[in-house]
């Protein structure tokens, strides 16, 4: 499943604080106060929107990223190329 977050709405969040764990996952605070957003599921009828994860998590998933980096090197960055983008 796929989370799209408005801009702003993010914003909002993160200007009231959250906790370590919602650092890493911004969209459990979104969860944790339902009543406070609007969050609708939307079935995808084929695999158009299917795309591999990026979230590195464990060791495995560093691998997982790795080897598909290795396979499309369109996707890796030089390390001045990361830090262009991360300071942007």
């Amino acid at each position: 499943m796929s989370e799209i977050v408005r801009t702003g709405t993010l914003r909002r969040v993160l200007d009231h604080g959250v906790s370590s764990e919602q650092q890493v996952h911004v969209t459990l605070c979104f969860y944790a106060h339902r009543e406070d957003f609007r969050i609708v599921n939307l079935p995808s009828p084929d695999t158009a929107f299917v795309c591999p994860g990026f979230a590195v998590d464990s060791k495995l998933d560093l691998v997982n990223l790795d080897g598909i980096c290795t396979a499309n090197p369109a996707l890796d960055l030089t390390p001045a190329e990361a830090d262009r983008i991360h300071a942007s």
